[in-house]
């Protein structure tokens, strides 16, 4: 498999991006009430139903960019439609 051409812009945001371990639920460092977005190659399950008890799904975008070469270019057009959603 080849590597993606990406746009010049989206090669700028995923240099920016960095990994980062944690030691505990991701769900209790983030604002619920805000307008976030969760992206995560591996959330735990009872981070999973955390935000579906919420109704929160909708904002986490699992990708494994290990596996899957476009897997943040799919993560880029899910924020765009959250954007543009009411």
């Amino acid at each position: 498999m080849g590597l993606a051409v990406l746009p010049p812009d989206t090669e700028a945001l995923v240099k920016s991006i960095r990994p980062t371990e944690w030691s505990g639920s991701k769900v209790l460092a983030i604002d619920l009430s805000s307008n976030f977005v969760w992206i995560d190659d591996q959330p735990l399950g009872v981070e999973v139903e955390a935000l579906r008890g919420r109704n929160l799904l909708n904002r986490l975008i699992v990708v494994d960019s290990n596996r899957d070469a476009d897997a943040l270019l799919r993560a880029r057009a899910a924020i765009e439609a959250l954007a543009k959603a009411p």
